[in-house]
C-alpha cells in the first residue's frame, strides 16, 4: 500500500487525420509528414499521465504493428519503426526529458519477434534508443524466439505486455484451465529470458469491460 504501480503506455492508433486510411480503425499507416506531430502527441500523452500521478515506466512505439483490427490499429513495418524512433519519437522524448521511459518495440506476437528485433535494431543508433521488445501470446508459445533475442541482445528487456484467454484458445474452459494457460506462458517466458510479465488490464468489471468496441476480455 502506498507504493506507486509502474505503468506502461501503448499507442494503438494516431488520430484519423494523420493516417493513410483516414480512420483510427482497420489498420492504415501513419503518414510520414505527421511522424513528428505524432511523436509530440505521444510525449504529451505521457506527461498527462505523469501529472495525474501515474508512474510511467515504459512505452511501446506501436501496439500490434502488423494487425489490421476492427478496433484502433495502425500498421508499421521495421523500416518505418526505425525512422519513427530515430528521427522523431526518441528526439521528442529527449526534448521532453522523458528519455528515462523505457522504449519497447514490436508489442505483438512472439513468433516474429526475433525477426522484428533484428530488423529494427540493425541500426546501431536505434539500438541505443530502444530498451527492449514487448510480446503477446496469441499465436502460441514460441519461447525459442525469446531465447534467441536474449542470446543476441543480452542488454535488452523482454516484456510480456498483453494476453487474454478469450483470444488464446477461443473457448472458455474453466478458471483452473485458464490459470494454467497463464502459468505455462509465464514460466516458459521466464525460462527463455523474459524480464517482466505485465497484466495488461488493472480495472475491469465482471464482463471484462467497459470498452468502446464491446470486445470484452
Amino acid at each position: 500500500a502506498g507504493r506507486p504501480i509502474g505503468m506502461m503506455l501503448t499507442p494503438w492508433s494516431p488520430p484519423e487525420w494523420m493516417k493513410t486510411n483516414h480512420s483510427r480503425l482497420h489498420g492504415g499507416e501513419l503518414k510520414p509528414e505527421y511522424y513528428s506531430q505524432w511523436a509530440e502527441y505521444i510525449c504529451r500523452f505521457i506527461e498527462a499521465y505523469q501529472q495525474a500521478g501515474v508512474d510511467v515506466k515504459m512505452l511501446s512505439s506501436q501496439n500490434e504493428p502488423k494487425a489490421v483490427q476492427t478496433w484502433d490499429s495502425c500498421l508499421m513495418n521495421a523500416a518505418q519503426e526505425r525512422e519513427f524512433i530515430q528521427h522523431h519519437l526518441y528526439p521528442a522524448l529527449k526534448r521532453h526529458h522523458l528519455e528515462d521511459v523505457c522504449l519497447l518495440i514490436w508489442d505483438h506476437n512472439k513468433e516474429r519477434v526475433f525477426d522484428r528485433v533484428s530488423e529494427t535494431l540493425n541500426n546501431p543508433e536505434v539500438a541505443e534508443m530502444v530498451g527492449g521488445a514487448a510480446v503477446h501470446w496469441y499465436s502460441g508459445d514460441h519461447f525459442d524466439a525469446l531465447r534467441l533475442i536474449r542470446e543476441r541482445y543480452p542488454d535488452k528487456k523482454l516484456v510480456f505486455t498483453e494476453g487474454c484467454v478469450e483470444y488464446h484458445s477461443y473457448v472458455y474452459q474453466n478458471d483452473l484451465a485458464n490459470a494454467q494457460l497463464y502459468a505455462h506462458d509465464i514460466i516458459g517466458n521466464l525460462n527463455a529470458g523474459m524480464n517482466l510479465f505485465l497484466d495488461w488490464n488493472l480495472v475491469l468489471n465482471q464482463k471484462g469491460g467497459p470498452n468502446h468496441t464491446g470486445n470484452y476480455c
